[in-house]
Parts: structure tokens; C-alpha cells; sequence
């Protein structure tokens, strides 16, 4: 089969949402920063750096602390240990979130309605390699990429994660991606599960009681708590031969498969209590 042509358009506007993406979650380049700047660019080197092992105070003062692990992170990438954040530093620092935003052309795959799901999944995944985590309390660049700039105790991420991806995957094939949202997701990023349910009920997209061997991979699941009341939510990877297991990345979550975890992580559920949306709109 035929590749698709790369579109000049798509991918401008593909590039467009990934930088704004970027500049909400701190992670555009603030120019240099050195000893004894504070502010919210020092925090997010801060949280740079612990993110890469360099654990530090996350306080927005760049001390003695923050040079000294600033110096061992460069010593580590072979660049001079200045100790001074300059453009190839931070270009090391945010290389992650960079290679997980990369541009894939619109898969042609002969079941229309698997491709923006098979899409989505793929951006999923790559979130999922690069090792996508909060830190404490829900916050951090990670949070704020996928929560369009916001963090904090009072923002759980899991469906932020899911709304991410899904239009990440639609700013991929549609040059105008604000009217495909429109009509095949949402007007606006979904940070609530309750809310992805109620579009997936009102458009006849929410699956109660399916039979999971005939769920597609991409295929949003929602835990269901009774009272209409979803309370997390990821993407189906694979569904065990039984049907009685599926195979999930999701986030906001951890090893115990909270609600309140930790970072994107792959998992194994029960699909007792789990509703799902296999069709995102069709294509």
C-alpha cells in the first residue's frame, strides 16, 4: 500500500500544537540561567534535573545546589561542567519530551475506524518509553505537557493523558485539527473521566458490557465506580485470549493501579467495573 504524501500544512500545524504544548509545560528555552536567578524557569530546571536523577529542592533559587547538579548532569553529557544553563544544556535536558512529540504521518491501514486509535496508541507508547513521571503531589513538566500548563494537588492527570495523546494523534493527519477536535473529540482538552464518559454516552461511543476480545488497540478504557461516577482511565494495548485481562498504558497511576500514582506506566487490569470507548468518531 501507498505511503501517504507528507503534508506541509499538517505538519506545520503538527509543529504548531507541539511547540505551544511545550511552552506551556516550561519547556521552550528561557535563555541563560545562572547562580542566584530565581523564578519559574530556575524551577523548571530544577525539576529537570531531578527528573534525570539529579535530585534537588524544588524551590526556584538557583543556589549552590542547583550549579553543582547542573555541573554533574553536563559532566555526564560530555559538555563543559560550566555549571551555567546555555541552549545544549537545556536541549539534553528536554531531549525526552522532544523525541516523544515526534511526527508520524497518518497511518493508511485498512480498518478506517482503527487509524486514529492506532495513532493515538502509538503516541501513548512513546509517553511511556521515555519514561513520562510526575513528582510529588501532581506536578512537574510532565504534568503540565499533558494538563495544557497546569499542575498541582487539585489536577490528576490520567484523563489529561488520554486527551493528549488523542490530539496529538489528530494534529498528525488533519490540517484543520481545532474542527476534527470539535467533531471527533472534544472542543477543549478533557481533564476529567466523568466528562470523557459523558461525550462517549451522548455520541453512542461507551461500551458497558462489551465482549473485550473484540476491543481494538487504542481503545480508552474508564473504571467505572457506580453512580455514573468514572474515576480513572488509560488505553487498551492487547486483551488477554481469556477476556478477562487487558493489557493498558495509562497515567497518573502506579503499581497498584491507583487513581493517584505516580507516572505513565504499562499495567495488567481485571475488566471488572471497566466501561470503553473503542470509537474516538468516525473517520
Amino acid at each position: 500500500m501507498q505511503r501517504p504524501t507528507l503534508s506541509p500544512p499538517i505538519l506545520h500545524s503538527f509543529r504548531r500544537f507541539t511547540t505551544e504544548s511545550l511552552e506551556s509545560a516550561g519547556l521552550l528555552y528561557p535563555g541563560i540561567l545562572k547562580r542566584r536567578q530565581t523564578g519559574f524557569f530556575v524551577r523548571c530546571l530544577q525539576e529537570l534535573l531531578t527528573l534525570h536523577g539529579f535530585c534537588l529542592s524544588i524551590d526556584g533559587q538557583f543556589g549552590m545546589a542547583t550549579q553543582w547538579a547542573l555541573q554533574r548532569f553536563q559532566e555526564q553529557e560530555e559538555i563543559s561542567p560550566t555549571g551555567i544553563l546555555e541552549d545544549n544544556t537545556w536541549r539534553l535536558l528536554t531531549r525526552p519530551f522532544a523525541e516523544s512529540m515526534q511526527f508520524f504521518p497518518f497511518p493508511m491501514i485498512p480498518s478506517i475506524n482503527c487509524s486514529l486509535q492506532s495513532l493515538t496508541l502509538k503516541y501513548a507508547l512513546g509517553f511511556l518509553l521515555k519514561g513520562a513521571s510526575e513528582l510529588p503531589q501532581n506536578r512537574g513538566p510532565w504534568v503540565r505537557l499533558f494538563m495544557n500548563g497546569f499542575d498541582g494537588s487539585t489536577y490528576p492527570w490520567c484523563a489529561g493523558f488520554v486527551s493528549f495523546c488523542i490530539r496529538l494523534a489528530i494534529h498528525s493527519f488533519s490540517s484543520d485539527p481545532m474542527q476534527t477536535e470539535m467533531k471527533f473529540w472534544f472542543t477543549n482538552e478533557s481533564f476529567s473521566c466523568d466528562r470523557i464518559a459523558q461525550w462517549a454516552t451522548k455520541n453512542g461511543h461507551l461500551l458497558r458490557s462489551p465482549d473485550p476480545t473484540i476491543l481494538v488497540p487504542g481503545t480508552i478504557f474508564l473504571v467505572y465506580k457506580g453512580n455514573n461516577d468514572w474515576t480513572h482511565t488509560g488505553f487498551v494495548v492487547s486483551v488477554a485470549p481469556s477476556g478477562n485481562v487487558i493489557e493498558t498504558v495509562e497515567g497518573n497511576t502506579n503499581f497498584s493501579g491507583s487513581r493517584e500514582g505516580i507516572a505513565v506506566l504499562r499495567r495488567f487490569r481485571s475488566t471488572k467495573n471497566l466501561h470503553y470507548v473503542p470509537c474516538y468518531g468516525p473517520l
